[in-house]
């Protein structure tokens, strides 16, 4: 018997195990066809598109709900984190709506990144594009400045980050679903410049090509790791050179500081979050960001179960941001529903270097950011559960299968078995079970010499 265990990113585990004798003949048939994007809207290209526009994206077959897109654009007043997602029920189209409108006139980019189909198989290339919004009309546009400038400016940054998530009243952990240490780099030409490349060297190291996906004034340097000692090495404190070749070229400095990476957010009413009452005011409050000042920023997101942002803060820049002193935040009586469970995101921005002086026309912005995610609970909301997980797995006889679901208690798990997985309505159920917090005996006799039959899990 061979088994295969794959894990996707929305609890949902499927095992394959083929019968005595067969496995040994063959391989399973798995799927190793990857998927495409169909189409995008607006179209990639497409001019005046409306400030309120949503941007949505269909693909050729159902997809595993986790994403990751890069979005850019010109102007300011642009922030990607007011995007939320939203899956057809079919998983095949993703819905991205920005809270309030798109900046008016600015060419918005994005580039899908991570995107996979059941099979974890990637998209076949990487896809990008860009659009470009009305200069006026569907409503008032975002009037905070935005913390690199505009298009009238070309903008140098540098950025490290770190990822945390926080499950109890203990200190937040780094975020183990993903690379949590990242460190990105961006180059903005104003409107009136061009170039041909554009380099980035760290201290002590040889330039680096910026990478431009489709805008050539826009240009990109990204890395992240899982080791903040592995990221400290390879992007150090010191000096960072920019070169631009183009018309005008342009040498520029960034100086990195030292711990760059502020301390974690900590939410120090951790049990509270988790029995707000929906119909009053909560206050999320959380230890001090050290060495936060009024220079630096403080913004808070709240997400419900579908990725939509329900409440937020202004952002670094915006008259209304928190400041780094902050402790605190209201989030208003009923601005959450009752009896659901939510996101929150904290993030401490510490601004190293805000320069509009050294080099005129540009503007140098340096900074470190430590990003907190965490879940908030109304009425008798509760926790999402981890990922289900099938343990010893076994085949007795000539066809008869059992294996272990691992259940936490307070959740309902059903489990499922099809011999075919093209068949997306051949899902037969063995099992619906109110969990206690135990293992879940499962047992399945299938036929001899019958093939492959697949299992998976899910839990809510």
């Amino acid at each position: 018997m061979n088994t295969f265990l794959q894990t996707t990113k929305e609890n949902l585990l499927l095992i394959v195990l083929c019968a005595v004798g067969l496995c040994a003949e063959r391989l399973l048939a798995q799927d190793m066809t990857p998927p495409s994007l169909v189409s995008s809207s607006p179209a990639k290209g497409a001019t005046g598109v409306a400030l309120d526009a949503k941007v949505i994206f269909t693909f050729s077959e159902e997809m595993l709900p986790s994403q990751s897109i890069f979005w850019n654009a010109s102007g300011s007043g642009f922030d990607s984190g007011k995007f939320s997602y939203s899956w057809s029920a079919d998983q095949k189209t993703l819905t991205c709506a920005y809270a309030g409108n798109l900046p008016a006139g600015a060419s918005v980019n994005w580039v899908l990144l991570d995107f996979s189909d059941l099979a974890d198989n990637m998209l076949a290339e990487t896809e990008f594009g860009s659009f470009t919004t009305a200069t006026v009309g569907g409503g008032t546009t975002n009037q905070c400045p935005g913390a690199i400038g505009n298009g009238a400016l070309t903008s140098f940054s540098l950025l490290k980050t770190a990822t945390f998530v926080q499950t109890s009243a203990a200190a937040p952990v780094p975020d183990q679903s993903q690379d949590p240490y990242g460190f990105f780099s961006t180059v903005n030409l104003a409107t009136n410049r061009t170039a041909t490349s554009v380099t980035l060297a760290v201290p002590g190291g040889s330039p680096q090509p910026m990478t431009t996906f489709f805008d050539p004034r826009q240009y990109f340097f990204v890395d992240a790791t899982n080791d903040q000692q592995k990221l400290d090495a390879l992007y150090p404190a010191g000096s960072y050179a920019f070169e631009v070749s183009g018309s005008p070229s342009q040498n520029v400095t960034a100086n990195l500081p030292v711990n760059a990476i502020p301390n974690a957010p900590q939410v120090n009413n951790y049990a509270a979050a988790q029995a707000i009452n929906a119909g009053a005011a909560f206050t999320l409050a959380w230890d001090p960001f050290v060495g936060g000042t009024a220079a630096d920023s403080i913004t808070v997101q709240v997400l419900n179960a579908s990725n939509q942002v329900v409440f937020q803060t202004e952002n670094a820049g915006c008259p209304s941001a928190l400041p780094g002193t902050a402790r605190s935040i209201d989030i208003p009586a009923q601005t959450l529903a009752p009896n659901q469970t939510y996101t929150a995101q904290i993030t401490f921005q510490k601004n190293a270097t805000f320069d509009t002086n050294s080099y005129p026309g540009s503007v140098v912005f340096v900074a470190g950011e430590s990003i907190t995610r965490l879940t908030i609970v109304t009425g008798s909301g509760v926790a999402p559960p981890p990922a289900p997980v099938f343990t010893n797995v076994a085949l007795f006889g000539s066809a008869q299968i059992n294996f272990q679901l691992q259940t936490q208690a307070g959740h309902n798990y059903v489990v499922e078995s099809n011999s075919d997985l093209n068949n997306a309505n051949g899902w037969t159920q063995l099992l619906s079970s109110n969990a206690v917090g135990s293992l879940i005996q499962i047992t399945d006799t299938m036929t001899a010499g019958g093939g492959s039959r697949f299992y998976r899990a899910r839990g809510n």
